[in-house]
C-alpha cells in the first residue's frame, strides 16, 4: 500500500501541474486570440432573432452566424439580434455596418452574393386533411408565418395576403418562430408558412413529429438572401471569402453540420456560374483551333446535345465532340462572351438563357458581329456541373 501511494502521489501532482499549465497555457491562447481580435476592425452586424438551424444561442452559433464568422475573418463581428422585418434596412437607417439576410432593393447600399438559402414550403397537420395543390389554396385557411413574409414568396402570394387584401384577416406574422410553430401546433385548420428546415428544428425541440405533417411545395424549392453592407470594400471581400468556402467544401460542411437539407445551396448557383464562365472561355480558345478546353466543359454522356449556330442537330458525345473539332477547325478567331445571363438551378440539372456577343470571321475572311440567344444546360456529375445542352439561333454568315 505504501508503495502504491507512494508511486500515485507523484502522478498526481503531475497531472495537476500539467492542468494549472494546460489552463496557463489556455489563458494565454484566450487572451492572445481577444487581442488579435482587438487589432481588427470592428463591424457591427444586424442578425434576426433565433431561428434554429440558421440563428442560435443569441447568436452564438447557427448556419448565418458561422458562415458570417469565416467570410468576415479579416474583422472582428459583433451580433446585434433585431426583429427579422428591421435587418431590409438596418444598414440604410445606420444601425449596423453589415445586415444578415436582405434582398436587393435598390438602396444605396451594397449588396453581397446570395449567400443562404431557405427551403420555404406550407406545411398542415394530416389530421386536418387539407388539400393544397397551388398558393390559392391557401385563402380560405388561417396562415401562419414571418413577418413580411407576403413580399417574399412572389407575386400570388403578395395579392393574396398584402395589406389591403381581404384575406389579409386569415394571415399572422411572428417576429419569434419558436412562437411560429408552437402556436401552429395548437391550433386547428392552420397552414404554416415557414422554412422547412426552421419547422423541423422546432418541432422535434417539441417533441414533435413531421411524419404529422404533410408539407406542400407550393413555392420556388429555395429562396436565397443576401447580407447588405454600408463598404463596397468589406463586401467584396465577403464575396471573395464567401466563393472559397464553397470551393473548399467548408460551406458544404456547415450545411452538415446544422442539418440544413436544400434542394441546392447558393454553392451550386456559384458552381454553375463558374461552369457557363468556362464554357465561354473554352469557346474562345476554339476561335484559335484548340479543342481541348471545350472537350473538358462537356458531359461524355451518349444523351448530350448540341444545336449551334451552323444550325444540325447533334446527338451523343461522338457527334458533339466531332462538331465541335470541326469548328475549331476553322480557327474564326475573335471573341465571344456572355450578356445578360439568367441561371435557374435544380437539384442536379440547371438552365442557362443569355446573349452571345463579340466577333468571329466568316468563311471568307471578313470579320462579322455575332448577336445570338443561347441555351445552355448543366447536370451535375460526381459533384461537379457539366454542359449537356447548348443551343443557339443561327449564323448565316457561317454556313457555305
Amino acid at each position: 500500500m505504501l508503495k502504491t501511494r507512494s508511486l500515485c502521489q507523484p502522478v498526481l501532482l503531475f497531472v495537476a501541474f500539467t492542468g494549472l499549465i494546460a489552463h496557463w497555457s489556455g489563458g494565454l491562447h484566450a487572451d492572445a486570440r481577444a487581442e488579435s481580435q482587438a487589432d481588427l476592425p470592428e463591424l457591427q452586424v444586424a442578425i434576426a432573432l433565433d431561428m434554429p438551424p440558421y440563428v442560435m444561442k443569441q447568436a452564438t452559433s447557427g448556419l448565418e452566424v458561422d458562415i458570417i464568422r469565416r467570410a468576415l475573418m479579416n474583422y472582428s463581428v459583433r451580433f446585434v439580434q433585431i426583429p427579422y422585418k428591421q435587418l431590409q434596412t438596418a444598414v440604410q437607417k445606420k444601425r449596423a455596418d453589415v445586415s444578415v439576410g436582405v434582398q436587393f432593393d435598390h438602396s444605396r447600399v451594397f449588396y453581397s452574393d446570395d449567400f443562404v438559402t431557405f427551403a420555404n414550403v406550407a406545411i398542415s397537420k394530416k389530421a386536418d386533411a387539407v388539400e393544397v395543390n397551388g398558393v390559392d389554396d391557401l385563402k380560405d385557411h388561417r396562415v401562419l408565418t414571418w413577418q413580411s413574409a407576403y413580399r417574399e414568396l412572389g407575386v400570388e402570394f403578395e395579392q393574396l395576403f398584402s395589406p389591403e387584401s381581404p384575406q389579409r384577416s386569415n394571415y399572422e406574422e411572428f417576429a419569434d418562430q419558436n412562437e411560429q410553430v408552437k402556436t401552429f401546433w395548437q391550433a386547428k385548420d392552420a397552414i404554416i408558412v415557414i422554412d422547412r428546415n426552421i419547422f423541423s428544428h422546432f418541432t422535434k425541440t417539441m417533441g414533435r413529429s413531421m411524419s404529422d405533417v404533410t408539407v406542400h411545395h407550393i413555392f420556388p424549392d429555395v429562396t436565397n438572401f443576401k447580407v447588405s453592407f454600408r463598404d463596397a470594400a468589406v463586401r467584396d471581400d465577403f464575396n471573395q471569402r464567401l466563393a472559397e468556402l464553397c470551393q473548399s467544401g467548408e460551406y458544404a460542411t456547415l450545411l452538415d453540420r446544422y442539418d440544413v437539407k436544400l434542394q441546392h445551396s447558393v454553392c451550386d448557383e456559384q458552381a454553375v456560374e463558374l461552369a457557363a464562365s468556362q464554357f465561354y472561355v473554352a469557346l474562345n480558345a476554339l476561335f484559335t483551333g484548340d479543342v481541348k478546353p471545350m472537350t473538358e466543359v462537356w458531359s461524355h454522356a451518349n444523351n448530350v446535345t448540341y444545336m449551334g449556330p451552323v444550325g444540325g442537330f447533334q446527338v451523343g458525345w461522338n457527334q458533339v465532340r466531332a462538331n465541335w473539332e470541326a469548328q475549331a477547325a476553322l480557327k474564326l478567331g475573335g471573341e465571344v462572351h456572355s450578356e445578360r445571363m439568367r441561371i435557374t438551378v435544380g437539384q442536379d440539372i440547371a438552365v442557362i438563357h443569355n446573349f452571345e456577343v463579340g466577333e468571329n470571321m466568316n468563311t471568307a475572311g471578313k470579320i462579322r458581329k455575332v448577336s445570338i440567344r443561347a441555351t445552355s444546360v448543366f447536370r451535375k456529375e460526381q459533384g461537379r456541373w457539366k454542359m449537356i445542352g447548348h443551343h443557339t439561333d443561327l449564323l448565316p454568315f457561317l454556313k457555305k
